[in-house]
């Protein structure tokens, strides 16, 4: 019994002490780590730049094979990104947040499991023949008083990380390297192709009737009385308040919100009409409704059209972060768009803090009722599968289309788009 106990108090000093060292140490932490890669820097960005070759490099990934990965677009490059689920690694997603081709990917992960996000960089540098990689991870632990045992953890990681990153350019990736058809490893398309065929294979499959048909305009005098508000903001009256006008309060109330929201309230003039809409369109392509993708992307040029704004902004929003076309002050907000959109929130002091930098209280609460708004739309119109009207359709061909979008299931038969898989690869492949 008294070995029991002395054994018992030695476990419980060596806990107390462990603590008692957590305590004096601070929860941020910087990590870097360097590699030279025999293989030049275009080639190892773009391996690094493209999140559906991830697997290729990185640890997480070798340690459960089963992990579940969603990507999203863009294909690569600034804006580019993978959400992954792992019950032995937890959850996390990796944002890239600035690209500069062949030199420089500035990241960003979110792991939700602890409300962390950690920043950073993967710098490449040329080294003779090859190329240095260098892997620069800045981030917080979540906790006041970590353990002295988290540092040893993330740094054995971080170098099990860092060492896979050449195997796939290093090994067997070198055949990659010689395919005639490109580094994507594609018979005859890029990695921006590959993202576009693979949204055009899920156009051609789930190609639908849309859950609930919308009510045609000169069902009563109530629907063609709201028809016509919307006839003013997007030029038609969208199929989705069509469906909802089956329940006629529910769709008065909507309209009400939408023109509350949507408003420049107290003519303050920083909010635009143009901006509301691109904060819209930032939310739903985070949240993945391509019917809300394309009506956002029409009226912000409708409104940018009105307001003098540049048209180049619209092929520029998912570059908001780095683009000259848009303000220090939208940026933020755009920002704040794509955290809060995002499930779950992704909105971090260091967010918060940027947002109230450039604007006010007010301000702030316009911004937030737009991506609130998009959260009730984006679920409706997915859940609905409502079929695009052909005006929006026609836009979201100009100006999404060529970064990856495509209907899906929104492509009714009524939309003017060719459904037709061969025709969408065909367009994909020129």
């Amino acid at each position: 019994m008294k070995v029991l106990k002395w054994i018992l108090g030695v476990v419980l000093a060596l806990i107390a002490v462990l603590a008692l060292g957590g305590m004096a140490l601070s929860p941020k932490f910087k990590v870097s780590r360097s590699v030279t890669i025999n293989a030049p820097a275009d080639k190892v960005y773009a391996l690094v730049a493209d999140p559906r070759r991830c697997k290729e490099w990185t640890v997480w990934n070798q340690r459960d094979p089963a992990m579940d990965i969603t990507y999203y677009c863009p294909p690569s490059g600034s804006g580019a990104g993978w959400a992954s689920k792992s019950k032995t690694e937890g959850d996390g997603r990796m944002t890239f947040t600035t690209a500069e081709p062949g030199k420089r990917l500035g990241y960003e992960l979110y792991f939700p499991d602890f409300g962390t996000t950690s920043t950073g960089d993967l710098l490449l540098r040329a080294a003779g023949s090859g190329t240095q990689v260098v892997w620069l991870m800045n981030g917080d632990m979540g906790r006041k008083r970590p353990l002295p045992l988290d540092d040893a953890l993330r740094r054995r990681h971080g170098r099990q990380g860092f060492r896979r990153r050449p195997g796939p350019l290093e090994g067997t990736g070198r055949k990659a390297l010689r395919s005639p058809a490109g580094w994507a490893g594609s018979g005859r398309a890029s990695a921006v192709a590959q993202c576009a065929a693979s949204s055009a294979r899920q156009a051609a499959i789930h190609v639908s009737m849309p859950l609930v048909k919308p009510l045609p305009t000169d069902h009563d005098p109530e629907v063609e009385h709201l028809a016509q508000f919307f006839n003013t903001t997007l030029g038609f009256p969208p199929h989705s308040v069509l469906t909802m006008m089956r329940r006629p309060a529910l769709a008065r109330a909507f309209t009400e919100l939408n023109r509350a929201v949507m408003a420049d309230e107290a003519g303050s003039g920083r909010v635009t009409a143009e901006l509301k809409r691109l904060l819209g369109h930032i939310a739903s392509r985070v949240a993945g409704c391509r019917y809300c993708e394309a009506h956002t992307i029409r009226a912000a040029a409708r409104f940018g059209a009105q307001e003098g704004a540049a048209p180049a902004r619209l092929d520029e929003v998912w570059n908001f972060r780095t683009s000259a076309l848009f303000t220090a002050a939208e940026r933020a907000a755009l920002e704040y768009a794509a955290a809060a959109a995002s499930v779950p929130g992704a909105v971090t002091p260091k967010i918060g803090a940027e947002l109230r930098r450039h604007w006010d209280d007010g301000e702030i609460v316009e911004i937030t009722g737009v991506i609130a708004l998009f959260g009730f739309l984006n679920r409706w119109n997915d859940a609905m599968a409502t079929e695009l009207e052909a005006p929006a359709a026609a836009d979201g061909q100009r100006w999404l289309a060529p970064h990856g979008w495509t209907a899906g299931k929104h492509a009714g038969l009524d939309s003017g788009l060719d459904l037709s898989l061969d025709a969408g690869l065909q367009r994909i492949a020129t």
